[in-house]
């Protein structure tokens, strides 16, 4: 995640996903080509409080066959 904070605040400590794991279902020889599973991109700049958003998780497209449950996380 790339995040700027709103003039006069700063970004303490790396942002938290729950759940941590998720579950990937699919053709084994396509799923172990993943080593992790992206979330899609959020902007959180000119943040001023603490936010929680919950995300889309992001397979590569080549793998159209494989899913992921949850199919979003929370961020």
């Amino acid at each position: 995640m790339q995040a700027s904070a709103a003039g006069g605040y700063t970004i303490v400590g790396s942002p938290t996903v729950e759940p941590e794991s998720v579950t990937v279902r699919g053709a084994a020889s396509e799923v172990e080509t993943l080593s992790h599973v992206d979330t899609e991109r959020i902007s959180v700049d000119g943040m001023s409080e603490t936010v929680t958003r919950q995300v889309p998780t992001r397979l590569p497209t080549e793998l159209p066959s494989v899913s992921v449950d949850p199919s979003q996380v929370l961020v």
